[in-house]
């Protein structure tokens, strides 16, 4: 057998060589399938998948700040009390050795689901006779 890699050649004379080829990972970001009301919690969880240690990093697209009251805990990014101006496109980066691998997730934080919520909480609090 003999194996070439463009500067030098290596015989391995009958014996056996063994190798292990490793896929880059990928990454998945897992949170809220839809808006989510002005004033609630949010959580998204970066999963590496391959098998490869899970060390990651959470920015914004735009390179902004995490806004006030978000907080990178591990694989998870957690947002409490968010607000409209949350809202924005969020990059979870593996730094792997052949090179960073990133995935993005669009939150939408919407006043409008806030105010719903609250007029139905209100209107289940008159019909069935329950403090909100």
């Amino acid at each position: 057998c003999t194996a070439t890699n463009g500067v030098e050649d290596a015989s391995l004379g009958g014996n056996s060589a063994s190798f292990q080829v490793q896929a880059p990972p990928t990454l998945k970001v897992i949170g809220p399938t839809s808006a989510v009301p002005v004033g609630t919690t949010v959580a998204l969880a970066c999963v590496v998948e391959s098998g490869y240690n899970s060390t990651v990093s959470w920015s914004r697209a735009d390179g902004a700040s995490l806004p006030p009251g978000a907080s990178a805990q591990g694989n998870l990014l957690l947002f409490t009390s968010v607000q409209v101006q949350t809202s924005g496109i969020y990059v979870c980066t593996f730094a792997g050795s052949a090179g960073p691998i990133t995935e993005a997730f669009s939150l939408i934080v919407s006043s409008r689901l806030a105010g719903l919520a609250f007029h139905y909480l209100k209107y289940l609090s008159t019909k069935f006779a329950v403090t909100p």
